[in-house]
């Protein structure tokens, strides 16, 4: 008798997990059509901005940094800014 109500249990157990799991996949997949709605913008940016991609990971990228560090940001800038002027260089050859 109490091992069958230990498997009682143990069955109800796997029903509110698999019910519980069912719930997060529905919620992630509002959440992403939600992120994918507010960020639409982004790829309008990316067709308006002549190599709008390099500018919107480097902006991601500067942006990430200044999160962690802000002096981090002050010792990456004069490379960044070598980059930046090296690639202008190369892109108008």
């Amino acid at each position: 008798m109490a091992a069958q109500t230990r498997m009682n249990e143990l069955a109800e157990r796997k029903r509110f997990l698999v019910l519980q799991a069912e719930l997060h996949r529905a919620l992630l997949q509002a959440e992403m059509v939600n992120a994918r709605a507010r960020l639409d913008w982004v790829g309008q940016a990316r067709e308006k901005l002549p190599g709008g991609l390099w500018w919107l990971t480097g902006g991601a990228v500067a942006g990430l940094l200044a999160l962690r560090r802000w002096r981090t940001i002050a010792r990456w800038l004069p490379a960044g800014f070598a980059a930046w002027r090296w690639f202008k260089k190369f892109q108008s050859s």
